[in-house]
């Protein structure tokens, strides 16, 4: 089990495969929190600020509505 204080952070404007990540992480034994975004825009607000550490894992879908990941 990989032991870290940092986040995983998920970016994908469907719900549902947001969901279905978070499901496939928890199984497999992760238990860093998890940040989700639906935007770049929401993405880029959450990374921004610098009292965000650096996340473990980012996994961000290539297709957003407001532009590519």
């Amino acid at each position: 089990m990989i032991q870290s204080d940092r986040c995983i952070f998920i970016v994908d404007d469907s719900k549902a495969h947001r969901s279905l990540i978070k499901r496939a992480l928890k199984k497999g034994g992760l238990s860093q929190p998890i940040l989700e975004a639906d935007s770049l825009i929401a993405a880029r607000a959450l990374l921004l600020p610098s009292s965000v550490t650096e996340p473990l894992l980012l996994i961000v879908d290539l297709n957003l509505g407001d532009g590519r990941g």
